[in-house]
């Protein structure tokens, strides 16, 4: 042993573990995860609404708003019953199939529509302008509640009913 000398072992300094790592700021990865996860839910909730609504229904939807608009300009019954007519003819066609609905006229035409629609605007109300106006009647037409009413059936008819 030296004389003087101390241990050499005791000047070391014990082991230093290093700080823990923060969880705070979080890594440049993390901030784009969550800036696309932010992006990605309102985009979803957009698809999920639009894909929700099957395309016929869309379609009906923005033609009766047509038909709306053009009726509080020019307020003319006959184009509007015309109008609405077609409207109904194509999407029911569309949703319940060309078999069923193609051959169906007058009082058949009317029923098949109240019955699809759970309603008797059809046959009793309003609707019933749509077997006489489109054809050269004169009737009186209340085209707010005739918009109405088939607004109603559009919404009641999203899906082919067994």
């Amino acid at each position: 042993m030296m004389n003087g000398a101390s241990d050499p072992l005791s000047d070391l300094r014990d082991i230093h573990l290093p700080d823990p790592v923060s969880f705070w700021p979080p890594a440049l990865g993390w901030w784009i995860a969550l800036i696309l996860v932010m992006g990605l839910i309102p985009l979803s909730i957009w698809a999920f609404r639009k894909f929700r609504t099957p395309k016929a229904l869309r379609t009906a939807r923005h033609e009766l708003q047509g038909l709306r608009e053009s009726y509080a300009a020019n307020q003319q019954d006959h184009t509007l019953t015309i109008g609405v007519s077609r409207l109904l003819r194509r999407y029911a066609i569309a949703v319940y199939g060309r078999e069923r609905v193609a051959g169906l006229t007058g009082e058949k035409w009317l029923t098949f529509l109240n019955e699809k629609g759970q309603t008797n605007q059809f046959t009793d109300g309003t609707g019933r302008v749509l077997v006489s106006v489109p054809y050269g009647s004169h009737e009186p037409v209340q085209g707010q509640e005739l918009i109405a009413a088939v607004e109603h059936w559009l919404q009641g008819n999203r899906r082919p009913k067994p």
